[in-house]
């Protein structure tokens, strides 16, 4: 199969790494630093330019499937990041007479506030930022193309942690720090790994439709983080209930849809 994949950071590297074996990968990327490293774990790679409407065509016609894992630093940057890569390729798809697979990986930041309820894929979304609002939307202008017979999956991934992402560095970075609220939200967590062979298991699989990437456990931030400080003889996190947390968004994420398509979790319970 040909793959394209657009981004270049933290999934979007190692998914590479991971499809190359069996896979003819082209990875689009807008950072020119990582050229040398892109080229050794992908057969092509290419600087996207969205001003490029040749160059965005070539990208949807000679490949299978689009795997789209950008991501922003800078809230700023969602409006480029997200947005203006999902119309440029919608643009390029109802000029031409393709089809093709799109799995974007999206948030569950989406769902914002539950009040610690339970959601699904089924729930109606709840943006209680900026940022989440343009990751809804541009959900939807992926999700639009099913009308034209593309193939869209969205994952919307929990929190992700593992290698260069340690849970226990976060604790050693945090052991110093006072943390405002009382840590009592339900943490929605996923491993890099489950990430991948996600991504993966959509390919495969032809997955269509919204499905939540997310670990079984959901211990509070406070459990969590108490349960790590223990196993590694770190001083507790200290916390401060006095000042309340921005943009809350308590909920309790459930994986049983993607479960329930056949995918079995290689971390299911939080690897500390």
């Amino acid at each position: 199969m040909k793959i394209a994949i657009i981004g270049s950071g933290y999934i979007g590297t190692e998914l590479s790494m991971m499809l190359k074996k069996d896979h003819y990968i082209t990875i689009a990327t807008n950072t020119v630093h990582k050229m040398n490293l892109l080229e050794k774990i992908s057969q092509k790679t290419i600087i996207l330019d969205l001003k490029d409407d040749d160059q965005i065509f070539d990208l949807l016609a000679n490949n299978d499937a689009i795997v789209i894992t950008i991501s922003a630093d800078k809230q700023e940057d969602f409006d480029i990041t997200y947005l203006k890569i999902a119309q440029a390729i919608k643009k390029q798809a109802l000029l031409s007479d393709i089809k093709r697979t799109i799995i974007y990986t999206s948030s569950i930041v989406v769902y914002g506030d539950q009040q610690g309820k339970w959601v699904d894929e089924t729930a109606s979304i709840n943006p209680i930022s900026n940022e989440a609002q343009i990751l809804s939307d541009t959900e939807n202008i992926y999700l639009s193309l099913k009308e034209d017979d593309w193939k869209i999956c969205i994952l919307r991934l929990a929190e992700i942690y593992g290698p260069g992402h340690d849970l226990t560095m976060m604790i050693k970075e945090l052991e110093k720090n006072i943390i405002p609220g009382k840590g009592d939200n339900f943490t929605n967590m996923i491993h890099l790994e489950d990430v991948l062979y996600s991504i993966d298991y959509a390919l495969n699989h032809h997955l269509e439709g919204i499905y939540n990437i997310v670990d079984d456990d959901h211990p509070t931030r406070k459990e969590l983080y108490h349960q790590i400080s223990q196993k590694m003889h770190l001083t507790d996190v200290k916390w401060n209930p006095n000042y309340k947390i921005f943009r809350n968004t308590n909920k309790k994420v459930s994986n049983h849809k993607i479960k329930s398509a056949g995918y079995h979790f290689f971390v299911p319970s939080r690897k500390i």
